[in-house]
């Protein structure tokens, strides 16, 4: 068959085919002939880097390879039909070679991610760690007064807020980053500049690896991306906040082996955010086990809470008929009577978060972060909330 410049102009005007499939770039010149798609030289070699057994790269003015069934495929697919199955459920935070066109590392990682792995074809298709929006780790901080400085920090980034420490260990945050819709991320090699808005300090984050810095990128938007939803949700239910404008909140980490002032009591008296539904959930737990009901799951756990959601919280937790339930005493002593709150698990996710020994419980409106004792216990927890997720209520203690 001759490929001449009539059918390659033809390929072309096919719907979608006036951009890079993957990036956007105008008129590209580079075809993957089993995926029938056209992309541009920078995609073509990411595409080329995954293996033919994925991605079929061949020029359209430089190979003569050519031949009536690749022609016909091309034709059929295209660009538009071709996105349409594989970036079905890409997450708006989930970084585009488009958002960062000079960074390789983000457009292997897209690429990799679209065709290779496929995750964008379904909405539970992410990996847990790329659909959360929090995350744990040493990265190095650009000191502020010594830019040819950096020293190792222990960042704790949740929904909103970014924290990061001296030590891990650390009762208190050296300081606080709050990430909202004006907050920028912009990585360069395996550096991030992390700006909370317009005038505001320019942070300097560097990564030990390319994968890391990308985990980072992906946390970092997605928490910008909610930044503001918990307020609003707040507000909405006409709430308290669960603080006091100008006193300051107590931080620090879980498990630092040391007495820690940050860690409050299971008795203490104070408020917390609501969990969207909670009230409800509340209010029919009493009646819903007023018959001294059998649980899945029960026991003391750490929850992450406060304004910033960098305090834990001591809580006696039970998981009974698809509702985890949060309360400040032992479950025997409030024979079901005022929970602290509650969240329905039907259809949640939950998988470890940050440590082995921590997990958290995700719904499309909100997610609980919880530490338990060991990995062990972490696991039984998600092991319980997954089964219950997907509607099984029994009796068993898992």
């Amino acid at each position: 068959m001759e490929f001449d410049a009539a059918t390659i102009k033809e390929l072309q005007s096919i719907e979608g085919n006036e951009f890079c499939a993957d990036c956007g770039e105008p008129n590209p010149e580079w075809a993957s002939i089993n995926l029938g798609i056209l992309v541009c030289l920078q995609c073509s070699g990411a595409h080329r880097s995954m293996g033919t057994h994925i991605s079929q790269v061949r020029s359209l003015k430089l190979d003569n390879c050519w031949n009536e069934a690749t022609v016909a495929l091309m034709k059929e697919v295209g660009n538009e039909k071709s996105n349409a199955l594989y970036e079905a459920f890409v997450p708006a935070f989930f970084p585009r070679p488009s958002d960062y066109p000079e960074h390789d590392g983000v457009r292997q990682r897209f690429i990799r991610s679209k065709y290779e792995f496929k995750r964008f074809m379904g909405p539970n298709a992410l990996e847990p760690s790329w659909s959360v929006f929090s995350k744990e780790g040493f990265l190095l901080k650009q000191s502020k007064d010594d830019t040819s400085k950096w020293q190792k920090r222990w960042i704790v980034l949740t929904e909103g807020a970014m924290a990061y420490y001296r030590q891990q260990d650390a009762e208190t945050p050296a300081g606080i980053i709050k990430l909202n819709a004006n907050a920028t991320v912009v990585p360069a090699g395996l550096e991030l500049a992390v700006c909370a808005g317009p005038s505001e300090r320019v942070y300097q984050l560097r990564a030990p690896n390319m994968d890391e810095l990308l985990d980072w990128l992906t946390a970092l938007r997605a928490a910008r991306s909610v930044g503001g939803r918990g307020s609003m949700v707040r507000r909405a239910l006409g709430s308290s906040s669960g603080s006091t404008p100008g006193q300051p909140q107590p931080v620090g980490s879980p498990k630092t082996g040391r007495a820690e002032p940050a860690l409050l009591d299971a008795g203490e008296d104070e408020e917390e955010e609501d969990v969207p539904g909670s009230k409800v959930l509340v209010k029919l737990a009493e009646q819903a086990f007023a018959s001294n009901a059998t649980t899945v799951k029960q026991g003391w756990l750490l929850r992450r809470s406060g304004k910033l959601r960098v305090q834990w919280r001591k809580r006696y937790v039970v998981l009974a008929h698809g509702v985890l339930y949060v309360f400040r005493s032992a479950f025997p002593a409030v024979k079901w009577k005022d929970p602290q709150m509650a969240m329905s698990v039907i259809g949640a996710s939950c998988d470890v978060s940050g440590s082995p020994s921590r997990f958290a419980v995700r719904t499309p409106e909100t997610q609980m972060v919880f530490d338990s004792e060991d990995e062990a216990e972490a696991a039984a927890w998600i092991k319980a909330i997954s089964g219950a997720a997907s509607g099984y209520f029994g009796t068993k203690e898992f």
